[in-house]
């Protein structure tokens, strides 16, 4: 959110407006930092460039973002026992956080019935398509292993996508 908000304000300052200085901005903070890093190495394992006849999927986030929709589960700050909330308890269990996935984020989805969505997050519900690439996403050691046990799973997720 930070780097969004900065690359919005220097957007802004060098005379964009409206929907340029959105694209800018989201550019930039779209899965920022480590987490963009290890979504592009996974992805780009999985074969989605090839599908979408990109030389990387890092060009989903540079040369090609209208490929991309990267919204929030939850995407207003929300707090828990006056914490930051991680994602535990799982928001099926608090009634506004469940409220806002089923009116607020399922239709969104709606909006792309046919998109491929890749779900990130230790929050995920699992019934999302490619719902492993969650698991294997975290910082956590395990990281290489889980990918690699379900590296060829996905794979063929995203060609039956595309199929």
């Amino acid at each position: 959110m930070f780097l969004s908000c900065k690359e919005a304000q220097q957007a802004l300052f060098e005379g964009l407006t409206g929907d340029d200085v959105l694209r800018r901005a989201s550019a930039v903070g779209s899965f920022a930092g480590v987490m963009r890093t290890n979504l592009i190495s996974m992805l780009d394992g999985i074969g989605l460039a090839e599908h979408l006849g990109l030389q990387a999927t890092g060009d989903l986030f540079t040369t090609r973002p209208e490929l991309l929709h990267s919204p929030s589960m939850i995407f207003y700050p929300a707090f828990y026992s006056g914490n930051n909330y991680s994602g535990s308890p799982g928001p099926d269990s608090l009634p506004l956080l469940s409220a806002f996935l089923d009116q607020v984020l399922t239709a969104e989805l709606a909006l792309i019935p046919d998109a491929l969505v890749i779900p990130l997050g230790r929050a995920v519900r699992n019934r999302a398509v490619l719902a492993r690439l969650s698991s294997s996403l975290g910082s956590h050691g395990h990281r290489s292993k889980l990918f690699a046990l379900h590296r060829e799973e996905m794979a063929a997720q995203v060609a039956g996508w595309l199929a």
